[in-house]
C-alpha cells in the first residue's frame, strides 16, 4: 500500500489529499524587528512544527536556505495573540543573539539555530482524512 501511495504521489494522483499539515498547525505572525516573526502555537508544541512554520516564513520573508533562523524569544506568552503561546525565530540576528548562539532546536533556548534549509527538512507530508 505504501508503494502505491508513494507511485501515486510522485504521478500527481490524489495530491488534494497530501498536505505539508505540520506548517499549517501554527500560525506564524511578523514582530516589529527586521527579520523577526513569531510561531504561535495553536496546535502543537512539537518543535519540528515550530522550525518548519518558521522556514517557510523566513524564506517569504527574503532569506535563503543558506540563511540560519535563531530563536531570539523562546517559547513564552505571545507578542501578537493574546493568552497563546509563541516562539520568536530571526534571521537577521544582532550581535547579542550571535554570542548566545548554539546549534540546536530547543525552543526555550535564545540562541538556539540551524539553517533554514534544516529547519524546511521538519517539514513533512502528511496524509490528511
Amino acid at each position: 500500500m505504501k508503494l502505491i501511495l508513494t507511485f501515486a504521489t510522485v504521478l500527481g494522483f490524489g495530491s488534494a489529499a497530501w498536505g505539508n499539515t505540520n506548517a499549517l498547525k501554527n500560525p506564524v505572525n511578523s514582530l516589529p524587528e527586521a527579520g523577526t516573526f513569531e510561531v504561535v502555537n495553536k496546535w502543537s508544541p512539537k518543535a519540528d512544527y515550530f522550525w518548519c512554520a518558521a522556514s517557510q516564513a523566513a524564506l517569504a520573508r527574503g532569506a535563503s536556505h543558506r540563511d540560519r533562523l535563531y530563536v531570539s524569544a523562546g517559547m513564552g506568552p505571545s507578542r501578537t495573540v493574546s493568552g497563546a503561546q509563541a516562539v520568536a525565530f530571526t534571521f537577521r540576528p544582532g550581535q547579542e543573539l550571535l554570542a548566545r548562539a548554539s546549534n540546536g532546536s530547543d525552543l526555550s533556548r535564545v540562541g538556539s539555530n540551524m539553517s533554514v534549509q534544516q529547519g524546511k527538512r521538519r517539514c513533512v507530508r502528511e496524509l490528511d482524512g
